[in-house]
Parts: C-alpha cells; sequence; structure tokens
C-alpha cells in the first residue's frame, strides 16, 4: 500500500513539473495558423496546374520563329495579322518569361512556407514558443503569405495567357512561311 501511495504520488509530482515547463496552448493563433495552412494548400493545389516542361517546349517552338517574327515586325501589316502576330508574340515573351524565369523561386518560396507555417502551427499548439514571439512569427509568415499569393496570382495569369495564345501558333506559322515565300 506505501508502494502504491508513493508511486501515485511521484507520478502526480512528475506530471505537475513536466506540465509547469510548458507554456500556455493558444487556440486562436492555432486557429489561424490552420486558415493559413488551407489557403497555402490551395495555392499549391493552383501552382501544380503548370507544367514547366511544357511551357519549355512552348518556349523552344517560340525561339525558332522569333527572327520571322521581327522581320514580320519591320513591315507594314493588315490590322487582323499584325493584331496575332503582336499578341502572340507579346504572350510568349512577356507572359512566358515571366513564368519560366520565376516559376522555380516561386515553387521553392511556398514549399518552403508551407512547413514553417505548420510547424509553427505545430510549436503554438504545443505551447513551445514565448507569448510575444507567437504573434511575430505568426505575422511575419502571413505577410510571406500574402505575398506568395500575388506571386502565384501573376504566374497563374501568365500561364492562363500563354495557353490562351499558344494555339494561335499554327496560324502564325502559316503566316511566316507565306511571308518567307514572297520574299523569295
Amino acid at each position: 500500500m506505501t508502494v502504491r501511495v508513493l508511486l501515485l504520488a511521484t507520478s502526480a509530482l512528475l506530471v505537475l513539473a513536466l506540465g509547469g515547463c510548458q507554456r500556455d496552448s493558444d487556440p486562436a493563433l492555432v486557429s489561424e495558423l490552420d486558415s493559413l495552412i488551407v489557403h497555402l494548400d490551395s495555392l499549391e493545389a493552383a501552382f501544380a496546374a503548370i507544367d514547366p516542361a511544357e511551357h519549355q517546349h512552348m518556349d523552344s517552338v517560340f525561339q525558332g520563329q522569333v527572327v520571322a517574327l521581327q522581320q514580320a515586325f519591320m513591315d507594314t501589316l493588315q490590322q487582323d495579322t499584325a493584331l496575332l502576330l503582336g499578341n502572340y508574340y507579346r504572350a510568349m515573351t512577356k507572359s512566358q518569361r515571366r513564368l519560366l524565369g520565376e516559376y522555380g523561386r516561386v515553387r521553392t518560396a511556398l514549399d518552403s512556407s508551407l512547413k514553417k507555417v505548420r510547424d509553427l502551427r505545430r510549436d503554438v499548439d504545443r505551447g513551445l514558443i514565448p507569448l510575444p514571439d507567437r504573434r511575430l512569427y505568426a505575422d511575419q509568415e502571413k505577410k510571406i503569405g500574402e505575398e506568395l499569393d500575388r506571386q502565384v496570382t501573376v504566374l497563374l495569369n501568365s500561364h492562363a495567357t500563354v495557353l490562351r495564345h499558344w494555339p494561335d501558333r499554327e496560324a502564325v506559322e502559316a503566316i511566316l512561311i507565306a511571308r518567307s515565300d514572297t520574299l523569295h
């Protein structure tokens, strides 16, 4: 009986001692971080629709047309031809370049932010971060998330622009071939 009381007292003391080392959880902040994780997950899912290999292929096809397009722009063109060539050229030089140039950096930043927010959420939930620092870290991650939202949106818009103009490549190619035939 004495051993049982001693064992019970020791375990109660141990629970109190360990509980005293842990700081309080912050349910409101945990909920806020959960919302941020859901938002970042949705950005990641939308961003996954972009296939960089597909855009590399489009860019290589376009690079084969650049010189002929630039030569065509030096001549007087019919309005509909000029619009078709100009819109295609702009989509492939601006939107495509932006997408190819920024994709890797944004992908890395998105993955990193998701990991940090998940880790922060876990640590806040366990009460491992001092109270003043919790809000500071959460606010920093929220700002990073807002910037990532903007960057992902820009790249998704660039992706949509390229996909909208990519089917025009056949008409563009036909115009360029017809122009080269008349020049020879």
